[in-house]
């Protein structure tokens, strides 16, 4: 029964309230929003990694694939707003863009607004249906290079920290912008990106107030693979910050903008200049209270670069005594499958031609012989029980082998690895073990190395394309088999195994059960939507 009760007699304002039978459909409000959402989601992430080793982050540009990215990954992953998705699949323009800044300023907010949106959908049907899920996560957010100018990556941050978004990254190339991937990129003078970075944490500010961190700031350079720089007198004093990393006899670029970035290794030092600047740079905005993580781009995913790189910028930091924790890219530009195969094939040729004497120990002496000859920075002294056996089984497979040989000159190896075939030699399979051990400890050797921030910035656009062509390809020949055995039927498994996942029950997650509960309170007849639906009668079917 409803009660109506009058609240504001003066403005004639009314408010309904449910009987105690109907309080389900009002404790979703429990849900949190605007800044409110971004303190909580921000002592989130604080305490999460007082606890745990790092937290990790998956590029979306759908409210779908966020509360799927925050529901698997069970509190330890959030969703990824803004950058190259964002250009790709949801610009404002409603075009196919180029990550080479079409990205406007509002963007990264309002798709974490849509984020939010389907998150507290979520949080609300599951309520509904007498299921505690928080929907806790963190967000992270591509905020380009601050768009070159004070007053956007203003308006830009705080639309951002409005919506919840707990950690920003901007980087310190010049207004010609391109994702961290393309050639031939620019910086801008150190003051200037210091100038973008003082303007970002002044508009958090703004919105928090100053004190508790909520949101944390990512200085990220792509001094690295850089060529040239935006020209500025200053540069010209011997005491500039840049100035010892510019290649003064090269000159000026045709159109007198730029100059040239210093190329290879530092004779002095034998290390990379791209390696020593970026250390400099994103050390500088550290210390001046800038931000609290650094991100340096890189072609390849080398651990050895990303551990020298975070050492080299808390070995400067530490005369301050201060510390910059990473954010690490782990980019789906890198080819990690062929990349890591070519690495793996150097201990692959060592546990074929010298593990000797070790085999006789079983797994224990070849865990011995990794610990001494293989890469630690990449964890193979790290391999898991199940990983070892696998290997050990491998390697005995290709000694014990009488009719066996490998000519290791000729062989394709990326045929046999990357084919259907159903067979595979021993010496490939020692390769596949390498190359799986070492992509599983890459986030642990990172942390290690001090990054407690793990990202992938656009598996979304991957997952949607392969599997959609995959559907389509079959769906030509074999019709709704083709649907049934891709997605209908593995997806109806997960979600029988899973109370996280609720996408197969469609009408559900698009909340047409809270409005039919909604209907129910107010008195409208409108109410059993769901009750007499096509899901609901197959939900009693799998039930029989």
């Amino acid at each position: 029964m409803l009660r109506r009760i009058l609240v504001n007699p003066l403005h004639r304002s009314f408010s309904y309230v449910a009987s105690q039978n109907h309080l389900d459909l009002l404790g979703t409000n429990k849900v949190k929003q605007g800044v409110e959402l971004t303190k909580h989601r921000g002592d989130y992430l604080n305490d999460f990694l007082k606890t745990n080793k790092y937290y990790q982050f998956l590029g979306t540009s759908t409210g779908i694939s966020a509360v799927n990215v925050v529901m698997g990954g069970q509190g330890r992953i959030g969703p990824y707003v803004g950058g190259w998705q964002i250009n790709a699949m949801k610009n404002r323009l409603q075009e196919t863009l180029p990550d080479t800044l079409h990205v406007s300023p509002e963007e990264p907010g309002d798709n974490a607004k849509e984020v939010n949106n389907h998150l507290n959908r979520f949080v609300q049907i599951n309520h509904l249906n007498g299921v505690n899920i928080s929907g806790d996560c963190a967000v992270l957010a591509d905020l380009e290079q601050g768009w070159s100018t004070p007053e956007k990556v203003r308006m830009s941050v705080k639309n951002a920290v409005k919506n919840g978004i707990t950690m920003i990254h901007i980087e310190d190339q010049g207004p010609y912008k391109r994702c961290g991937h393309l050639g031939d990129k620019e910086l801008c003078p150190i003051e200037d990106y210091i100038v973008i970075m003082r303007a970002a944490n002044f508009a958090a500010q703004e919105v928090l107030g100053s004190g508790q961190q909520w949101v944390k700031f990512v200085s990220r350079t792509d001094a690295f693979s850089a060529k040239r720089m935006l020209y500025s007198k200053n540069l010209e004093n011997p005491e500039h910050q840049d100035y010892r990393f510019i290649d003064w006899e090269k000159g000026f670029s045709p159109d007198g903008k730029y100059v040239y970035l210093k190329q290879g290794l530092n004779p002095e030092t034998g290390k990379k200049w791209g390696l020593e600047m970026s250390i400099a740079r994103t050390a500088r905005i550290v210390k001046e209270g800038l931000a609290t993580h650094v991100w340096m781009e890189t072609p390849n995913a080398d651990l050895n670069d990303a551990k020298d790189f975070l050492e080299g910028v808390n070995e400067y930091l530490a005369q301050f005594d201060m510390k910059a924790q990473g954010l690490y890219n782990h980019s789906p530009s890198f080819d990690w499958d062929l990349k890591s195969y070519d690495s793996a094939k150097v201990l692959a040729d060592k546990l074929v031609h010298n593990v000797g004497s070790y085999l006789q120990f079983g797994q224990k002496g070849l865990r011995e012989y990794l610990e001494k000859v293989g890469d630690k920075i990449q964890g193979d002294d790290k391999f898991s029980e199940s990983g070892l056996e696998r290997l050990y089984y491998a390697v005995n497979d290709h000694h014990l082998s009488k009719t066996y040989s490998y000519n290791f000159g000729e062989k394709d190896y990326y045929t046999a690895l990357f084919s259907e075939q159903k067979f595979k030699t021993p010496y490939e399979l020692i390769c596949d073990e390498i190359v799986s051990e070492r992509l599983k400890n890459f986030e642990p050797q990172l942390a290690s190395f001090g990054f407690n921030a793990h990202l992938v910035t656009l598996p979304e656009y991957h997952v949607m394309a392969f599997n959609m062509f995959k559907l389509a390809n079959q769906f030509k020949d074999d019709g709704m088999w083709a649907y049934v055995s891709q997605v209908q039927r593995p997806e109806r498994i997960m979600y029988e195994k899973n109370n996280g996942y609720l996408y197969y029950k469609h009408q559900t997650t698009t909340g047409t059960g809270l409005e039919a509960k909604f209907n129910e309170i107010v008195g409208s007849s409108n109410s059993n939507i769901l009750s007499e639906s096509t899901e609901h009668d197959d939900e009693k079917q799998r039930k029989n």
